[in-house]
């Protein structure tokens, strides 16, 4: 998953008389339904066309900034370019959001399974909201508190740490599901940077990609460079490569953004909570994944947490 950064918030806009609510849940449910297949894609693409998962992150990666960076170059080159001060905040963004996250998520849905992967991975609001409590200076609040604590109890579910024995037998691919939600917070922190410092999302997404792509390359070149060659003349396996790059990568964030035109922000990231379910489904009727009680509770304490979160974030008066 390639999220958009956090939308602005702030007092309602002016013309919200011309918002349709129905055509921003849409969009939103389209793109957490794509995000959501992004799991199964993975698994399938690997076990399909041999590919290692290394390969198929870093041309995801490569497809999604070719197809940004050429429609920059075509509707506003000046989006290309970037203010020397903004140069630490996208390497570090790409570092944390493209290469790391992106390496963790993939082991994370190899080692444990798409369901538990994509569980974990919505953790992050909980992480978010520790880190803006220290770092940007938010309040914690007792809303907050209480999501944290549903989301510790969650994960315990998910993970299975109530059995040590289950825990061990899966420690690496829960310590890489947990590193991509961490990975994945820190993406939303520097999200809410880059808008403080007024970066355009799509020199954003560009540079990210970019940048996080050129580290998934240093990491393969340094392990197996021919694994580069993979997908060889697999005129197949280069199709689902480009779709991954841009249907499940840029299109979602496409149709989150223009969502956000139609609906309070708080509103989208609720709607967008379709995603786990959809992933969960698709690991259930395609990969077959068991999904057992435990889970399912887990998962639900999980998005229960995130609602609090955003009914927290609606409840905050707008700042002057």
């Amino acid at each position: 998953m390639a999220h958009p950064p956090p939308a602005p918030t702030g007092p309602a806009d002016p013309q919200s008389a011309g918002r349709r609510p129905l055509v921003g849940i849409g969009l939103v449910l389209l793109a957490a339904t794509l995000w959501g297949t992004l799991g199964t894609v993975y698994t399938l693409t690997i076990a399909t066309y041999h590919l290692t998962p290394l390969t198929v992150v870093f041309y995801r990666a490569l497809f999604a900034t070719l197809a940004i960076g050429a429609w920059i170059l075509v509707r506003r080159p000046a989006l290309l370019r970037v203010r020397r001060a903004d140069w630490g905040l996208l390497g570090g963004y790409g570092l944390l959001g493209v290469t790391i996250f992106y390496v963790a998520y993939i082991y994370a849905i190899v080692l444990v399974g798409v369901t538990t992967a994509v569980v974990l991975l919505y953790t992050a609001p909980a992480i978010v909201a520790l880190l803006a409590w220290r770092f940007l200076g938010e309040s914690l609040t007792r809303v907050k508190i209480a999501a944290l604590g549903l989301t510790f109890a969650g994960v315990v579910l998910v993970a299975g740490a109530y059995n040590p024995g289950q825990l061990q037998g899966n420690a690496l691919g829960l310590g890489c599901g947990l590193l991509s939600a961490a990975t994945y917070a820190l993406y939303s922190i520097f999200g809410k940077l880059a808008h403080r410092r007024r970066v355009p999302l799509a020199t954003l997404l560009f540079y990210t990609l970019g940048l996080g792509c050129l580290g998934l390359l240093a990491i393969i070149l340094g392990q197996a460079p021919a694994t580069l060659l993979a997908p060889g003349g697999q005129g197949a396996a280069w199709g689902v490569l480009v779709l991954l790059g841009t249907a499940q990568t840029l299109a979602p964030v496409a149709a989150y953004t223009i969502s956000l035109r139609h609906l309070d922000a708080g509103v989208a990231s609720i709607c967008a909570t379709l995603e786990p379910v959809v992933a969960g489904l698709l690991a259930f009727l395609i990969l077959h994944e068991p999904l057992g009680a435990p889970e399912v509770a887990g998962a639900a304490l999980i998005l229960l947490a995130v609602a609090l979160l955003q009914s927290g974030a609606r409840r905050r008066p707008p700042p002057p």
